[in-house]
């Protein structure tokens, strides 16, 4: 018998024990990672870690969802992630059945940050899925000096309690979430009223230490100020370069750093949300330091 059911936290060693069985690539060694993805700092009781394939009792798969709520265009709206996606080879024609219901909980969009380029053809082809990003910018210190002068007027602060003082309750939420995972918090304001926050994690590679920029929380005033906030993230976190989605830095006025193209893409289904109304925040590559 075969049957697909909805895992919480009370199955969470049982999955562990089937993805360390089938050979997850990072699973296996980092059992603090796993915990970590699936036990999210912002998880609420009645959401699901994701659901399992059961045959004939016995757990032969997984798929996860890291869900979240986010206050965007004035409503509050449920997302979810799609994110480890594991299957015994034996029963693999049954992949499917996880993903399917997986899609069918109530949720006004969801997303995949990092699919393989079966799963890519597979959502794009058969499920609604489309493209948020195919390119990110690379920007130094030195970028966006265009915005020197119109960004004196503003003051710069990474102190979690100065901003949140700061800002309203959805960017509260946001600033401690992320913050509880590690990343940065950075607030540029000039009176109470004119204030952005945004959100970056620092990454490596090849021993080359980066930043990502993860959210821009109002990007009309971040294009004023945007070389203050290159440079202070730069000198705070040591760190030669800064990339971001090129989905966060769209407009038609400004373009910021250099334009480089993805290994893979970033991927949405939504019909009530634009790939511009989501951000790389509540996501498995925040929870795991990772690069979207």
């Amino acid at each position: 018998m075969i049957e697909v059911q909805p895992v919480f936290l009370d199955s969470l060693e049982q999955v562990y024990a089937m993805i360390r069985e089938q050979g997850h690539w990072v699973f296996p060694q980092r059992k603090d990672l796993f915990d970590r993805l699936m036990n999210y700092p912002w998880r609420k009781p009645e959401w699901p870690l994701g659901f399992s394939l059961l045959v004939d009792g016995n757990m032969e798969g997984f798929i996860g969802i890291i869900f979240c709520e986010r206050m965007i265009g004035g409503r509050c709206h449920t997302l979810g992630n799609l994110t480890t996606w594991v299957v015994n080879p034996k029963y693999r024609s049954q992949s499917l059945l996880l993903l399917s219901e997986a899609l069918k909980v109530k949720s006004d969009a969801f997303t995949d940050f990092t699919p393989t380029a079966n799963v890519y053809r597979l959502l794009k082809k058969s499920y609604s899925f489309f493209d948020m990003d195919s390119g990110y910018r690379l920007m130094t210190p030195l970028s966006g000096l265009s915005s020197l002068f119109s960004g004196m007027k503003y003051q710069f602060t990474f102190e979690l309690d100065s901003i949140l003082a700061r800002v309203d309750l959805a960017s509260q939420r946001i600033a401690r979430d992320h913050a509880a995972c590690g990343c940065g918090v950075v607030l540029a304001y000039c009176g109470q009223e004119d204030v952005c926050m945004v959100v970056y994690q620092i990454l490596s590679s090849r021993n080359i230490p980066y930043g990502q920029i993860l959210h821009i929380s109002d990007k009309n005033i971040f294009f004023k100020c945007m070389h203050g906030f290159f440079l202070r993230m730069a000198l705070r976190e040591k760190v030669p370069i800064l990339i971001a989605n090129e989905r966060l830095l769209e407009s038609e006025r400004v373009h910021v750093g250099l334009r480089k193209t993805r290994s893979y893409n970033i991927m949405l289904r939504s019909q009530n949300l634009r790939r511009e109304d989501v951000d790389d925040l509540y996501n498995e590559c925040v929870l795991l330091n990772i690069r979207s």
